[in-house]
C-alpha cells in the first residue's frame, strides 16, 4: 500500500490537489509568505512538475523551517515555525492521500475534524461537526451560534460558585491555572511515526 502511495503522489493531479490545499492552509500560519506562496501560484504548471520529478527520481528535499516566536498572552512565546510552500503542497499531498484511510481507523466518538463524505476534489478535505450538543465545537461556532453563560457550559455555574464561596469564606486571593508546557515540542516522533505505518 505504501508504495502504491507513493507512487500516487508524485503524479500531477495530486499535487495540484495538494497546491490548493496548502493554499487555504497557510492563511492560518502564525506569519503568511505572500511573496513564495504568489511565486508558486504564478509558476504552477512548472513548478508542480518540478515537486514530481523530484519525487520520482528521489531528490526532493524538504527545506528549512522558518522558526519564530509567537506571542502567548503578556508573558510569554510560543515556538513555531512556518512550513516553506512547496513542502506545504507535498504534506498536503500526503494528507490527502492518507487521510481516507486513517479516518476508517478513527473512533466514530471522534466528531472532530472527520473527512468529508464524499471526499472533495477542491476545497477543505475535514469538516467540523457543528451538533450544539457536542463539546468539540471551534471558536468560530460558539461564537456565532452560542452565548457562553447558556447551559453549554455546565459545569460553569459551579465553578462560579465555588470559586466566589472559596473567595469569601477562606480569604483566598489567588487562582491558579495550569497548562501542558512544551506539549507539542515533545511529541515522540519516531513513536508517533510508528504508529502511523502500523
Amino acid at each position: 500500500m505504501a508504495d502504491t502511495l507513493f507512487n500516487k503522489l508524485s503524479k500531477h493531479e495530486i499535487l495540484q490537489k495538494g497546491w490548493h490545499l496548502a493554499r487555504l492552509d497557510v492563511k492560518q500560519d502564525f506569519a503568511e509568505d505572500l511573496y513564495s506562496t504568489d511565486v508558486f501560484g504564478h509558476e504552477l504548471p512548472d513548478q508542480i512538475r518540478e515537486l514530481s520529478n523530484r519525487i520520482k527520481t528521489d531528490t526532493y528535499v524538504p527545506r528549512p523551517l522558518l522558526r519564530m516566536e509567537v506571542p502567548k498572552g503578556r508573558m510569554g512565546f510560543r515556538p513555531g515555525s512556518v512550513v516553506p510552500i512547496q513542502d506545504r503542497v507535498v504534506v498536503s499531498s500526503i494528507v490527502r492521500l492518507l487521510a481516507p484511510t486513517i479516518d476508517k481507523k478513527l473512533s466514530d466518538g471522534i466528531y472532530s475534524w472527520r473527512l468529508k463524505k464524499p471526499l472533495s476534489n477542491s476545497g477543505p478535505i475535514f469538516q467540523e461537526n457543528h451538533a450544539a450538543d457536542l463539546p468539540f465545537l471551534k471558536k468560530k461556532t460558539i461564537r456565532e451560534t452560542i452565548d457562553p453563560f447558556t447551559p453549554w457550559y455546565s459545569v460553569w455555574p459551579e465553578f462560579d460558585s465555588d470559586s466566589r464561596t472559596t473567595f469569601g469564606k477562606y480569604n483566598y486571593r489567588y487562582l491558579a491555572t495550569s497548562d501542558i508546557a512544551a506539549y507539542f515540542e515533545n511529541i515522540q516522533l519516531p513513536i508517533l511515526r510508528e504508529g502511523l505505518i502500523n
